[in-house]
C-alpha cells in the first residue's frame, strides 16, 4: 500500500529527489525508496515534509485512507470478540470456582 506519495509531491513542488533528500537529510537512494513504498519515513523527516508543505492528499491518499479505515474496524472487531471471550471465560472461571469453593452455607 502507498500512503505517502512523495512522487506527487516532487511534481507539484517542482524538486528533483537529490533536493528534498538534501532537506530531509536523507540519501537520494531513501527518496527513491520512500517514493515506491520500499522504506517507511521517519517521524523527523515526516515533520520536515509537514515543513516542506506536503499536503494531507499527498500524504494520506483515498487508498491509505480506506485501507486504515479497514484496518481500524479489523481491530475493532476483533477488540468485541476477545471482550465477549472473557466475559465468557470469566464466568466459566467463576462457576469452576464456586464448585471447587462452595459458599459456606
Amino acid at each position: 500500500m502507498k500512503c505517502l506519495n512523495i512522487s506527487a509531491f516532487l511534481h507539484r513542488k517542482k524538486l528533483k529527489q537529490r533536493e528534498l533528500a538534501e532537506n530531509l537529510g536523507v540519501s537520494v537512494g531513501f527518496v527513491g525508496q520512500l517514493a515506491t513504498s520500499k522504506s517507511r519515513v521517519s517521524y523527523d523527516a515526516l515533520l520536515k515534509l509537514i515543513d516542506l508543505g506536503i499536503t494531507a492528499e499527498e500524504m494520506f491518499g483515498a487508498e491509505c485512507s480506506q485501507k486504515l479505515l479497514q484496518n481500524s474496524q479489523e481491530v475493532q472487531a476483533n477488540s468485541d470478540s476477545t471482550s465477549s471471550k472473557l466475559k465468557e471465560l470469566e464466568a466459566r472461571l467463576a462457576k469452576l470456582e464456586a464448585q471447587v469453593n462452595p459458599p459456606d452455607q
